[in-house]
């Protein structure tokens, strides 16, 4: 169907205003978990750094299985049906029992490689499986939403300052993401209904957002394993940098998903024109990277110490890969308020299934430029699928998206 001219547009600064609060305090909480890093990089060996990304990575792997998709589902959820509905109740109670379960798993797991050390890195897990502040964030209420995530960051940034072992390192971190736990159960109370009232909950977004996770720290684990762990603390710390403006961009991505999708639900046939509006934002966003990779060029050395400087063509790789990302962002929400999520998990699956290969046959002829260069090969995958996924909604689909 062809969209009308007169059709209004997604009133994307509108929106942006919505999600401020979301983005400025989870983007805060970005910057005192990248002090806290730096912090570490500076009072660690690059050994044992890399043992501690590990334990950061595998613990957040866990807290994605157990979070079930909920940073993306759970707002988009609540904006179509509220709090009170029974998806919600449903959503609640199987991320409670996937929390327990990965927690144990991830215990077992530390303790039979063992890595008894890391065994503080189950409370991130456990914090991203039982967080609740997508509730706040499909109200609207999007400061509320990103308090908890302050609080971990300044408590982390404190806790890191007295330490100088990898034991230290994740209990710091681990006790940071505790505080913050609380403090989202404490801001998000919902009452859930009885199990006789709940209603099946697929993974598909829970696939989608493991394949991210993977495709997005990959790159780390196997420079571990292929060629050495102090290569593996030197790259997770170098991907900091683009890693901050990613993290920006998804911010603002999630923010603005409860009301894309109260826009799109109230009238679909706005899809086109926003889909427009979405892949201009997406190529002048993508333009400005360049403005961060140069400065992160730049800083490598005072930031981190000068045995970091060998990461800096990686780096500059890597922001490559974030220019990518950037230019199909603002299509992410537009695509999960309307489309199906199966395509879209398969979809971060098999990228994160090529990436994992370019990885294997790169990292060991190119070290951390070569992984460097698989992340941004792969970016291209999903720029293209969202960009094919948001063409105008049919008649079908329409009813699919007031369900």
């Amino acid at each position: 169907m062809s969209p009308s001219p007169s059709r209004p547009r997604i009133p994307v600064p509108g929106f942006i205003r919505a999600a401020s609060g979301w983005a400025i305090t989870r983007f805060s909480a970005q910057i005192l978990e990248f002090a806290a890093w730096v912090i570490l990089a500076n009072r660690l060996d690059v050994d044992d750094l890399g043992v501690v990304a590990i334990g950061v990575l595998s613990a957040r792997y866990a807290g994605q299985i157990a979070d079930w998709g909920a940073l993306l589902r759970g707002p988009r959820e609540i904006a179509r049906h509220g709090r009170t509905s029974a998806v919600v109740s449903s959503y609640i109670r199987l991320r409670r029992r996937l929390s327990a379960l990965t927690l144990g798993v991830l215990a077992a797991a530390y303790l039979i490689a063992g890595a008894p050390e890391l065994l503080p890195m189950l409370a991130v897990a456990g914090g991203r499986g039982l967080a609740m502040d997508w509730v706040s964030l499909g109200e609207g209420e999007s400061w509320r939403a990103g308090i908890p995530a302050v609080v971990q960051g300044f408590a982390g940034l404190a806790a890191v300052t007295v330490v100088s072992t990898t034991l230290g390192a994740c209990l710091a971190l681990g006790g940071a993401a505790l505080v913050a736990l609380a403090l989202s159960l404490g801001l998000n109370r919902v009452r859930v209904q009885s199990a006789a009232e709940s209603v099946a909950i697929d993974g598909w977004f829970m696939l989608a957002s493991i394949a991210d996770q993977l495709y997005a720290s990959a790159d780390t684990l196997l420079l571990a394993w292929l060629v050495s762990t102090a290569d593996a603390g030197i790259y997770a710390s170098i991907y900091r940098f683009p890693n901050a403006w990613i993290s920006l961009v998804g911010l603002v991505v999630v923010g603005v998903l409860p009301d894309v999708t109260r826009a799109l639900v109230a009238d679909p046939q706005r899809l086109p024109a926003a889909r427009r509006q979405g892949a201009r934002v997406g190529a002048f966003a993508a333009a400005t990277v360049v403005v961060p990779a140069a400065i992160a060029a730049y800083l490598i050395g005072p930031v981190f110490g000068e045995e970091f400087v060998v990461g800096r063509a990686a780096l500059l790789v890597l922001f490559g890969a974030t220019a990518v990302a950037t230019a199909s962002a603002p299509l992410r929400p537009l695509y999960v308020a309307v489309r199906s999520d199966k395509p879209m998990a398969l979809m971060a699956t098999a990228t994160a299934v090529v990436n994992v290969g370019l990885n294997l046959v790169l990292i060991p002829r190119y070290g951390m430029v070569g992984a460097a260069i698989a992340t941004l090969a792969i970016q291209f995958i999903p720029l293209g699928f969202f960009w094919h996924g948001t063409r105008p909604i049919d008649a079908d689909e329409v009813s699919l998206t007031r369900a």
